[in-house]
């Protein structure tokens, strides 16, 4: 005996009506404004943070415990960043607020700019810390050869 199809038939008669997603924008412009006046503030005093290693001199090598500090911190508020910008690009809040395409190129554009920015900054810190591991070993390589 065979058995009924669990597809509907190609003919309904009540055909299938498209549904219209609204897009409602949940922001007022001052809070968007407001809300890009913050990610401004935080990036730029991400920036302060790491400031002292984007151009290394002598007078910053003895604060090694508070320059990690800033480092970590500054780091990690960039990286929150990066990881923010990336999925407001590639993974919009569904389907009722679409990015735009020049948008989304220019988060990703600012993402890899602040990733580029963290590598050289994360180079700069290795630069210093092998620099003045190399003169604490000088130090006591002379500290143990004196008569």
């Amino acid at each position: 005996m065979p058995r009924a199809s669990p597809r509907p038939s190609a003919f309904c008669p009540f055909p299938r009506r498209k549904r219209k997603i609204a897009v409602v924008n949940i922001q007022t412009p001052s809070e968007r404004r407001l809300g890009i006046a913050i990610t401004a503030l935080l990036m730029l005093f991400a920036v302060w943070l790491v400031w002292p290693f984007v151009r290394i001199d002598r007078s910053i090598y003895g604060q090694g415990n508070i320059l990690g500090y800033r480092l970590a911190l500054g780091l990690t508020i960039m990286i929150i960043f990066i990881g923010k910008w990336m999925f407001d690009a590639l993974a919009p809040q569904g389907l009722s607020r679409p990015v735009s395409s020049t948008k989304g190129v220019l988060l990703i554009i600012l993402s890899l700019i602040v990733t580029g920015f963290v590598v050289y900054v994360v180079a700069q810190a290795a630069v210093l810390f092998l620099k003045t591991s190399a003169q604490e070993q000088q130090q006591q390589q002379q500290i143990i050869n004196l008569p």
